[in-house]
């Protein structure tokens, strides 16, 4: 009875990963309804554990989340301001127990399968009341929603659109859960799990509503197509195959560079430099990655604290306004800034060791690659690429997306693989 309460409050967990707002305010900290039903899902767990109806499952991956813990738990007692450092620390314990959470009560293909579902299906209510936003924005420019579900132009240029974050804190962090969201429809489509006229209306929905929150990491999308279509079609279709590999990497890299130079000149700029008889700006995101890095600089080996600013920086928007930026919009320099050395290498740890897991591994064309295929090439995109210009290492969907992985990788290293039928 616990168990199959444990496991239901999972899918609820994980169908309400595209719902941040409405939050709940503690201590200067935004708490969505997935902690909550996190909670749930934890207590009922352990009841089963404690209750023999089932055991905890072990895997050499919680070595690395617990050096991961352990550093930032430093950070956190040498803290300047340790009582906010510890409030977070227990926020990013939950964060970590999510893969140990989903690995410990995802026990069949079948059931991983269904959270994947549950994870689309709530993608798809998150993307039409994006469609909804959309023509709200046009139709009642005034409306109330708006103020919840549209951001700030911010360094985007002012225009006759809307910039959306639906549910969530901000556009970039909305964009990053679509680019995964895209990688699962890719998966259940190859797997037979969605008709094809459902994957070209769902996909082409997803790539509108992320092309509406202008966000840097639209890249990961480009890198996400091109690296699918060379895993189908490497063998028939090699030249194609490796165009589109390619192609996909170019775009990739070029929204990824267009994060050095502000769209405009602004006031708040330290320097800037001609090139070809045009005079360019730094970014913010240049302005702030100096920034975190002397903030790490000044605090190499603990950090400054978990849970405290990464900088203090002051840009002029597009609009004409100014915002003081405290995140370092990265997810290297923002572990290292809080955590200082010791953070920085556990993290690149546990992305060197996901890295490896998948590319030591012979993706061949059957269908048993598809699945751990698919997530590692969308942790690639929302995790490895998009984290260098967006800090999304507190992002809840990236840890259950970790969890999956490590489902997939141990079914598959178990030779059980997926069929088409699951």
């Amino acid at each position: 009875m616990f168990l199959r309460i444990a496991k239901f409050s999972l899918c609820l967990l994980v169908f309400s990963l595209c719902y941040i707002q409405p939050f709940v305010s503690l201590f200067n900290f935004q708490i969505p309804p997935t902690e909550f039903i996190f909670l749930l899902t934890a207590a009922f767990w352990l009841l089963s554990i404690f209750t023999e109806q089932t055991k905890f499952r072990f895997h050499r991956f919680y070595w690395l989340l617990l050096f991961y813990f352990a550093a930032m738990l430093i950070s956190a007692v040498l803290s300047d301001d340790w009582r906010t450092s510890f409030i977070k620390l227990g926020g990013e314990l939950y964060l970590l127990s999510l893969p140990v959470l989903i690995f410990n009560l995802v026990e069949s293909a079948e059931e991983l399968k269904r959270l994947i579902q549950i994870w689309l299906f709530g993608t798809a209510l998150a993307v039409l009341f994006g469609v909804f936003i959309v023509l709200l924005f046009y139709w009642h420019r005034e409306h109330w929603l708006l103020d919840y579900t549209v951001y700030s132009f911010g360094a985007v240029p002012v225009g006759n659109y809307p910039r959306l974050r639906l549910n969530f804190l901000t556009p970039s962090l909305l964009c990053n859960y679509l680019s995964v969201s895209f990688s699962l429809l890719l998966i259940a489509a190859s797997l037979n799990w969605v008709r094809k006229s459902v994957l070209l209306i769902f996909s082409s929905l997803i790539l509108l509503i992320a092309a509406f929150t202008i966000s840097s990491g639209l890249g990961g999308f480009a890198l996400v197509i091109g690296w699918w279509i060379f895993f189908s079609y490497r063998d028939e279709r090699k030249l194609f195959a490796v165009f589109s590999l390619s192609g996909g990497i170019l775009i990739a890299f070029l929204f990824w560079a267009m994060n050095f130079v502000a769209l405009q000149p602004h006031s708040t700029a330290p320097f800037s430099f001609s090139f070809f008889g045009f005079e360019f700006y730094p970014s913010p995101r240049v302005m702030i990655w100096q920034a975190s890095l002397q903030t790490f600089r000044e605090n190499l080996f603990f950090g400054r604290g978990v849970g405290q600013d990464s900088c203090q920086v002051v840009f002029q928007n597009t609009d004409g306004g100014f915002s003081t930026l405290t995140d370092a919009h990265n997810v290297f320099l923002s572990v290292a800034s809080q955590a200082g050395c010791f953070g920085l290498l556990a993290i690149v740890l546990i992305i060197f060791y996901l890295l490896k897991q998948n590319l030591a591994a012979d993706f061949s064309r059957d269908k048993s690659s598809v699945l751990p295929f698919g997530l590692w090439i969308a942790f690639v995109s929302a995790f490895v690429y998009q984290g260098l210009v967006g800090s999304f290492e507190d992002a809840r969907h990236l840890w259950v997306l970790i969890g999956l992985m490590l489902c997939a990788n141990d079914w598959r290293n178990a030779g059980k693989g997926f069929s088409p039928s699951l």
